[in-house]
């Protein structure tokens, strides 16, 4: 939970200041498009991922996941 509250932290961060600074605004889309489906008879399963990130981000991410080694 920590990781996810890092990285989304960056992202929004991100998404602001990139108005300003357009290098900080660039991201990678990585998952599955269109998500992985399973069908049977009497029930369906559908797996999905999507992780998108810009650089600042990258940066929260790292920052979390340093701040999550050190306790």
């Amino acid at each position: 939970m920590f990781l996810l509250v890092g990285g989304w932290l960056g992202n929004l961060i991100g998404g602001v200041v990139g108005h300003a600074v357009p290098l900080l605004a660039r991201s990678v889309t990585a998952g599955f498009d269109p998500p992985f489906k399973f069908a049977a008879e009497f029930f369906s399963l559908t797996f999905g991922m999507t992780l998108h990130l810009n650089v600042i981000g990258l940066i929260g991410l790292l920052l979390a996941i340093f701040a999550w080694s050190r306790f």
